[in-house]
């Protein structure tokens, strides 16, 4: 490939993919997405076979688990057929789009890794998209309507909190992994990113998705994000000490960064009761045989919620979570190729197992376990899963072995929505699309084995 310049294809294909990360999860965006998706994917084809990047792909193990796992959901639709007319709609609406991320996502993980300079600042900026974006919109609503910090905002653009929690998410990852970047092998590309300004991006970013976080505000957001920056600490303090030691200013650096980050866990912990109690909660919870207030989900004043073993009435939060995942398990077990349809399948199969279950709100559609691979699982059954695993397994080592900055990247994005996954509703539309894009963009920017930006 000529590294000289970019063509205007490959320019269109960078700029289409950072608006992309920017409004994915926005509502109402479906045709944007649909055109972004589609116009891209064809960049994408032109782009691999001009520079016969399509032989790139003989070497990404991870793409054979993703084109197994289409394979997988044609045989759902055409020969198991649980409800053929709503997997049919899945198959041309989801899956088609993924299709084309996956394909768009081939492409641009290649022009990552052999021009990492060229294409780094348009995408972490859309990276940045759904945290500016909900941010900016939190604090106009807030002066508009002179509150200042306006009750479950969340609902106003974004409609429920996993899009923020996974976007958000990725934002916080792509930020702590080019921080982390400076201390390991790709400190010679970020030195030629102007990395002083780019060090004062991924902190501005950290700090939105902080706010937004905490503005939400989410649980399963701070989890996260505590996972990340840990993640982050552990991998600088071990690549810093590898090669040279610490400084006395390093040192005290760490020590800063570790107390504020102690001391703010324990400011949230204590104005968030519902974390005291989770564990008496969950107990109460797993027991799906002895209550059934997890088959009714019902809010209503005069409900009758059960109470902890302290005696104290439960967390609705706790509660439902911790029900609903654990009667997710025991579907799995009884459908272990799944149902078919992955948006609604745990509130679909929930209802034709159980008398009384309410699989489908008036407000938020069909039920869904809060875990998006119990939910996948569920859907598409455990051999869409095992692909899915082996795919972010594959593509996650080979990323650990190459010294390509954006496959370094794609890693932290990879297993950040893995982890997303375990604790957050993110199994349907958008979040499978990104998942797949990112495992993909993973795979190949690892499979180029460049790593040298001219």
């Amino acid at each position: 490939m000529d590294t000289s310049t970019l063509c205007w294809r490959e320019k269109t294909l960078i700029l289409m993919a950072a608006l992309l990360f920017a409004i994915w999860p926005l509502p109402h965006t479906i045709a944007l997405r649909w055109t972004l998706l589609g116009v891209g994917a064809l960049l994408a084809g032109w782009i691999m076979l001009r520079h016969g990047f399509w032989r790139t792909c003989l070497r990404a193990p991870a793409l054979w688990c993703i084109a197994g796992l289409f394979g997988w959901v044609c045989v759902h639709t055409f020969v198991i057929q649980a409800e053929p007319a709503t997997q049919m709609r899945e198959l041309t609406g989801l899956w088609a789009r993924t299709a084309c991320a996956v394909v768009m996502a081939a492409a641009l993980g290649c022009l990552t890794a052999y021009r990492p300079i060229r294409v780094t600042w348009p995408l972490v900026l859309g990276l940045m998209g759904t945290p500016l974006i909900y941010s900016m919109d939190f604090l106009v609503a807030g002066v508009r309507s002179g509150d200042g910090w306006p009750e479950n905002f969340f609902q106003h653009l974004y409609i429920n909190k996993p899009p923020l929690v996974m976007f958000g998410s990725i934002a916080a990852a792509a930020a702590m992994a080019l921080l982390v970047s400076r201390l390991s092998d790709q400190r010679r590309q970020l030195t030629r990113l102007r990395a002083p300004r780019l060090n004062l991006l991924c902190v501005l970013m950290l700090a939105v998705v902080v706010f937004m976080f905490l503005s939400a505000p989410t649980r399963n957001g701070m989890v996260i994000l505590a996972a990340l920056v840990g993640a982050g600490l552990v991998a600088a303090i071990a690549k810093k000490y590898a090669t040279k030691g610490f400084t006395l200013k390093t040192k005290a650096a760490l020590m800063a960064v570790v107390l504020s980050l102690g001391l703010g866990g324990a400011s949230y912990l204590r104005e968030s009761p519902e974390w005291h109690q989770f564990a008496a909660d969950a107990r109460v919870a797993i027991d799906l045989d002895g209550q059934q207030a997890w088959r009714t989900w019902d809010h209503s004043p005069n409900f009758a919620w059960p109470q902890n073993e302290h005696g104290q009435t439960v967390n609705y939060s706790n509660y439902f979570r911790v029900a609903w995942a654990t009667a997710g398990v025991r579907l799995v077990a009884e459908h272990p190729l799944g149902f078919g349809v992955v948006e609604s399948a745990f509130g679909r199969l929930g209802e034709k197992t159980w008398p009384g279950f309410r699989g489908r709100g008036e407000t938020y559609g069909w039920l869904a376990t809060h875990s998006g691979w119990l939910d996948f699982t569920l859907g598409l059954g455990v051999p869409a899963t095992v692909l899915v695993l082996c795919a972010v397994i594959s593509a996650t080592r080979r990323a650990q072995k190459t010294g390509v900055l954006w496959a370094h990247l794609g890693r932290w994005l990879t297993l950040t929505i893995a982890l997303v996954f375990v604790i957050a509703e993110v199994s349907s539309s958008y979040f499978i699309e990104a998942f797949l894009f990112w495992i993909a963009f993973t795979a190949m920017a690892s499979a180029c084995r460049v790593g040298v930006a001219r």
